[in-house]
């Protein structure tokens, strides 16, 4: 039985699809066509992500679109329960912050502490993708 893209979910916590990771592959290298034969999903760096999950995507394309298109990517998922798990083993924070931090991750749905953090990130993370040319 074939595996769905549009709903196997890259972490089990939010809705990012490996269809969604495909979707922007095909806009990123202009290969509209391209067709997905199959897909792995690994977890890399278990219980590293501070406030995401982090999980490789190896992806076989059609023959005509291989040469394209990577043959993998690595997605960071935000997980807001990863940062609830990891506020809390850090013994340091002062009680009155600690309740903020819980206050301020509320779900994975709908958490704008989560977003923002979040989408910082991903700005940090554009700012070197044009710029110099080192490894990202």
């Amino acid at each position: 039985m074939a595996v769905d893209p549009s709903t196997t979910k890259l972490s089990g916590l939010v809705d990012f699809t490996v269809e969604w990771l495909v979707d922007i592959l095909k806009r990123k290298f202009d290969a509209a066509d391209a067709q997905v034969k199959s897909f792995k999903i690994t977890p890399l760096g278990e219980g590293m992500g501070f406030m995401s999950d982090i999980v490789s995507v190896s992806i076989e394309w059609d023959d005509k679109s291989k040469a394209k298109l990577p043959s993998s990517a690595v997605a960071k998922i935000p997980n807001s329960a990863h940062a609830m798990d990891n506020f809390k083993r850090i013994e340091s924070i002062p009680p009155e912050m600690r309740q903020m931090f819980e206050g301020m991750l509320q779900s994975d749905r709908e958490d704008p502490f989560l977003e923002k953090a979040y989408v910082t990130e991903c700005k940090v993370y554009g700012y070197f993708e044009s710029g110099p040319d080192l490894p990202v």
